[in-house]
């Protein structure tokens, strides 16, 4: 029953012109420079090495009012460049029209993704033909510059939902979060897909 309304939604993503560079997170020392030690051979763990361990989980799983979630602890440091982002085309219009795309300030400023998150809400987990109204993924926390024409942007922010909208400029997240709904069913009963920047500032450009 899930597989076939999310066939019935019918929801396109297209990405062109697309060039990314992740930038590696915690690693530090020296690698391959002139006359840099060989790391330590690999020893086994006795139990009293065990004992001394305390560890975070990789990921965390809750299922709560009809809604499953997987928190994953993936961080990530990131500049892109996108040439065009287009998502869920109805009667001719996208919900999400984007080119020009510039995610970060550069590889010594780049955009921080935190606490990356998916999730699934049911109308009724309970019955045999429960049906999924919106999945969910993306990063919790947000810093950095997101910069492009958006001929078109559906999303919500602090004040609620907003449908394609129209803006040229950039966003500037401070932590805020950085998700994309997959909405089956919508805000006042448009399916769609939106965006999710939280408290993002929008930065006209300067005349």
């Amino acid at each position: 029953m899930i597989a076939r309304k999310i066939k019935k939604a019918a929801f396109t993503i297209l990405i062109s012109g697309f060039a990314l560079i992740v930038l590696p997170i915690g690693v530090s020392g020296p690698t391959g420079a002139a006359g840099a030690s060989e790391p330590p051979a690999m020893q086994k763990a006795c139990d009293s090495d065990l004992d001394a361990v305390a560890a975070q989980s990789f990921a965390d799983f809750t299922l709560k009012d009809d809604i499953a979630t997987a928190q994953l602890n993936i961080n990530a440091d990131m500049y892109a460049d996108v040439g065009a982002f287009q998502a869920h085309q109805d009667n001719g219009q996208w919900d999400q029209d984007w080119s020009g795309l510039t995610i970060g300030a550069g590889e010594e400023d780049p955009f921080q993704l935190k606490g990356f998150i998916l999730e699934a809400e049911f109308d009724d987990l309970d019955t045999d033909d429960r049906q999924l109204l919106r999945l969910t993924m993306g990063f919790e926390s947000a810093t950095g510059i997101m910069d492009g024409d958006f001929d078109s942007i559906s999303g919500y922010d602090e004040t609620g939902a907003f449908r394609r909208d129209q803006f040229d400029g950039h966003y500037e997240f401070d932590g805020d979060p950085f998700l994309m709904h997959i909405e089956t069913e919508g805000p006042e009963g448009y399916p769609g897909i939106y965006m999710d920047f939280g408290g993002a500032s929008r930065v006209e450009p300067e005349e």
